[in-house]
Parts: structure tokens; sequence; C-alpha cells
């Protein structure tokens, strides 16, 4: 992989380009047992996560939740949540699967046989949840979740189990709030991969890492980064994720970010203790571009991708190429790489196309 042509005299795409091909794609029809005849229309995925080091996809719709391995394409299984799924989050050991429902319910699906647990039962006089949050933190892990825009997260153990009493009825279940300074909407949440650290993106657009201070319910700021301008009102979800670091430096991290106004930031913790704040990498805006649909890390290949539309609906994808030195050694670099978003072209249409057939076949 090399860099992007930095002159005009430098315009020979079979050097600088990255070019994508549709691979063999998963079925995901199967994540709901029913024929595509029966489906209603506009049925779409509410949620769909990855593991960050296992080979593990999930995707749910309605109350439906399919795991499959994207090694073989396999799906691994299929279960029924009987509440619609909000958004779900791997354990960091890759056993259990999280999902937070609706009606505020958080249930843990062991994947070694697929037995559903009761972690919090669901809140009766709350308004159901329509967009969340959630991560998953610690080598004995909590459960960190919150709905989007809230200004404090609720703390839940991934052991603990919703509590019943003699006659078999559920307990008032006390939650566990986790108030941090400053008290401000959340608009991203991850957990460092290594570290005990939650990293928290509020709506004025700074970006604070917080350890916890005696208790999982207490939580201390150790560094804040402006990573995107702040926003008077509550922007619509963007992407955020954090990744192990590409060189695996001790306590090292890799951030990416993305905003709605089509700004991208990558940024990286080289794990010179947890009070160090991350450094940027990148930090770009996208001018050509109407809306940013993804973001994402592969490690396989070093490179940072977006995906996203321009203003007249066409597919636009941008690539970063990520140069890393030797192994345990916090330096990086990324340089852009020319991309031809229209090897995916096939893919989409081919999208397209079943979604065509199974609408037709509906009506």
């Amino acid at each position: 992989m090399v860099n992007a042509p930095t002159s005009k005299e430098e315009t020979a795409p079979e050097r600088h380009a990255l070019h994508f091909h549709a691979k063999p794609s998963l079925d995901l029809n199967t994540v709901l047992p029913f024929p595509a005849t029966s489906l209603k229309r506009n049925v779409a995925a509410s949620c769909i996560c990855f593991h960050k080091e296992k080979p593990f996809l999930a995707v749910s719709v309605g109350t439906y939740a399919a795991v499959h391995d994207l090694l073989s394409g396999a799906r691994l299984q299929r279960i029924d949540l009987q509440v619609p799924i909000v958004t779900m989050c791997f354990s960091p050991d890759g056993t259990s699967l999280v999902a937070l429902l609706r009606d505020w319910e958080v249930v843990s699906v062991e994947m070694s046989a697929w037995r559903i647990s009761l972690l919090c039962p669901p809140r009766g006089i709350e308004k159901p949840v329509e967009q969340a949050l959630m991560t998953i933190m610690g080598k004995h892990p909590n459960i960190y979740y919150s709905k989007y825009g809230k200004e404090y997260l609720q703390v839940l153990p991934l052991k603990a189990r919703a509590l019943t009493d003699a006659k078999g009825r559920m307990v008032k279940y006390k939650k566990t709030p986790v108030r941090m300074e400053p008290a401000k909407p959340i608009i991203g949440l991850d957990s460092h991969p290594t570290e005990l650290q939650l990293l928290v993106l509020h709506v004025d657009g700074v970006l604070r890492g917080y350890s916890p201070a005696g208790s999982s319910a207490n939580m201390s700021l150790v560094y804040s980064v402006q990573i995107q301008e702040p926003s008077r009102a509550l922007p619509e979800p963007s992407p955020f994720e954090v990744h192990p670091h590409p060189n695996w430096v001790p306590g090292g991290a890799l951030i990416i970010q993305a905003s709605k106004s089509c700004h991208v930031s990558v940024l990286e913790t080289a794990g010179a203790g947890l009070s160090s704040a991350p450094s940027f990498l990148l930090r770009t805006h996208l001018k050509s571009w109407a809306d940013i649909l993804g973001l994402g890390y592969n490690r396989t290949m070093s490179q940072v991708f977006a995906f996203g539309f321009n203003s007249l609906g066409a597919l636009r994808c941008a690539s970063w190429h990520l140069a890393t030195g030797p192994r345990e050694s916090s330096n990086l670099s990324l340089f852009l790489n020319r991309v031809y978003p229209f090897n995916l072209m096939p893919l989409v249409e081919g999208t397209h196309t079943s979604q065509q057939e199974s609408s037709a076949a509906a009506r």
C-alpha cells in the first residue's frame, strides 16, 4: 500500500489507488426466522456490532439477534429476546453478548451454551429507550450504559443476576448511577481495550478519559481533549470507537471518531500512563461529503476507512494507510489513499436487487 499522490504529475492510479472488490457476503436474511414473503416493508437492522479482536459479528433485527463467525461466514446462533433490541456489545473475552432492550432490560447471552440471563429487569415506569450507548470494561467486567444524550451512566456487573423473591417475583432493582464531572450530555462511549478507563465524548466536543476511583460507580477525570466543534443541540449519533494499539503498545489504543458534519479524527494513546492525553494522528474535514455512514479500522490492512454519501447521493469512501513502526513502538503516522468506491457498487446493487425482490414477493 502506497500513499496518495502529492503533486499533479503523480497520476498513475495503479500505483496510488486502493481498490475494493466484492467478496462473499453474509446472508443476514436468516436473522429473522420468517420467509421473505412475510416480512413487512422497511425491515432493517437495529444494531450491528463487531468484537474488537475476535471474528464475531452480531446483528439484531427487531427482537432477534444473530451471531456470525466472520472467518467461515456461518451463523453461530439466532436468539429471540422477546423485546426490541436497542444496542449490543461483546464482552472483552468474547464469551458473552450483552444487549440493552427497549424496555431497559439488560440481558447477557452466554455464547458457549447460548443461555440467556437477565441482568437488569425492565423499568415499567420509564419511557422506552430509543437510542443508547453501552460498553463493557475490566477484567471483572462491568457494563456501563446510558440513554443517548444523558448526563450520567448506569453501571452493572456482567456476572450480576436479577433477583427474585420466594414467590418468583422480580425484586425491585436498585440502579447505580455513575456521575462524572462535568455533567454534560454524552454522545459517545467506549472503554480502553487494556486499561481500566472509560472514554466519553460529550456534546461540547471534548473527549474525556475517566478511571475508577475506589469503586466502579466513582469516576475521576484523568484527561480531556477537544476533538470536534461543540454542539448547541443534541446531534445525531455518529461513529466513535476505541481499538487496541496497532503496535500493541502496553496501555496504548487507537481512537477513531467522525461527526455528522463530516469531520474525521484519529488519535493515539501511547501508553505512557493513563493520565497522558491522546495525541492526534489525523484531523480532517471531508468537504465534498454530505453524510458519514460508518467509520472503521482494519488491523490486517492497517487501514482506517470512512464511508458516506455526497450531496447527490453518490457513494463515497475515504481511506488512510496507517504506517506502523516496530512492535510496542508508538511511531504511527497516517497517509491518505486514493480510493475508487465504484468497486463496491456490484455489492450495493446486489443488496438493492435482493431488497426489491423481497419487497416484490411481499406485495
